[in-house]
């Protein structure tokens, strides 16, 4: 697992349709932009786990690595932590967040990939977590 400044492929993406990607380096610059999103993926961007506009996380960026690691674990386990990126990146609520499995979205709250939805408390646990409920 590591942090990253944002996807290249979503950045490539943007570019491709004229449009601007913003990424940044760590959790601090991004805190300092409220446009901006905590993105959580695995697989190489091969699923999108979460979404989050910044502004609203309350945690700080060790219990964002701990929920990444855990998420990648049940979601992708076979690939033994590898491919797991905690991005920060620009979007606007409604934005498509481009990646497998469906890819994700850039809401007004937190976003969690359907299928982490269909586990036992996952929803709740990350939530409070992220939120600060």
């Amino acid at each position: 697992m590591k942090g990253s400044e944002g996807s290249k492929f979503r950045e490539w993406i943007s570019n491709s349709q004229g449009k601007k990607f913003k990424s940044y380096k760590d959790f601090k610059s991004a805190k300092a932009d409220p446009n901006s999103y905590v993105v959580m993926q695995g697989d190489w961007g091969g699923q999108i786990y979460l979404t989050c506009p910044i502004k609203l996380v309350a945690c700080d960026e060790y219990m964002l690595k701990k929920i990444l690691r855990k998420l990648d674990a049940m979601c992708w386990g076979c690939n033994g932590g590898e491919g797991a990126d905690l991005c920060y990146e620009t979007h606007v609520p409604g934005d498509f967040v481009s990646g497998g499995m469906g890819g994700g979205l850039a809401t007004d709250g937190l976003w969690i990939h359907p299928k982490i939805l269909e586990e036992d408390n996952v929803n709740a646990e990350v939530e409070s977590i992220i939120l600060g409920k």
